[in-house]
């Protein structure tokens, strides 16, 4: 389980469009914070990876874990 740390994530609209990015590359059980602009999910993709598809939807990761 992989914990990634998101900028700029504000409303369900952003919760939708993050999801899609990481249901792309195949992560599943993905479980999203709002509030806390945390991601958690199952993927075995890079920080890096992660980034770029988020990225690509117009948001920012801070951190994966």
């Amino acid at each position: 389980m992989k914990k990634i740390y998101i900028s700029g994530m504000k409303c369900s609209h952003c919760e939708k469009k993050v999801r899609n990015a990481l249901e792309e590359i195949g992560a599943t059980d993905i479980h999203v914070d709002l509030s806390k602009k945390i991601v958690t999910c199952n993927t075995d993709k890079s920080y890096d990876e992660i980034s770029d598809i988020i990225g690509e939807y117009g948001f920012d990761v801070d951190n994966v874990e």
